[in-house]
């Protein structure tokens, strides 16, 4: 998916990396996966840069040490943020990379202690 021909092109997802989207619940139901016969991704010029993001870390791992990659995805509803997710789990689970999904974060708890200097 880093590869800016692949722009406007639909990929598949299938295989092992299918089962490891499914078991990370990247797939939300709201998003009509149900009209294709197997999970399918458009290719977006955006898909391409984290694609190439993803390439350039692991690229770092072979000579200069971890390099980590920061993203932040905002958009207005159904403009495509959780696709985006999904291609990078794509891309990082093809690279053989840990990856740690939170579903929904407002059904988990979450606790922040903050001090006033």
């Amino acid at each position: 998916m880093a590869d800016a021909e692949q722009i406007g092109k639909v990929l598949v997802l299938d295989g092992p990396l299918l089962d490891q989207l499914r078991d990370a619940k990247a797939f939300k139901t709201t998003q009509n996966w149900n009209m294709f016969r197997t999970p399918s991704t458009l290719v977006r010029t955006e898909t391409v840069e984290v694609g190439n993001d993803i390439r350039d870390v692991n690229e770092s791992m072979k000579s200069e040490g971890a390099q980590t990659m920061h993203k932040l995805i905002t958009g207005e509803k159904a403009s495509g943020k959780s696709i985006h997710l999904l291609q990078a789990m794509s891309m990082a689970y093809l690279s053989k990379w840990v990856v740690i999904n939170i579903p929904d974060c407002k059904s988990h708890s979450f606790h922040f202690n903050l001090g006033v200097c």
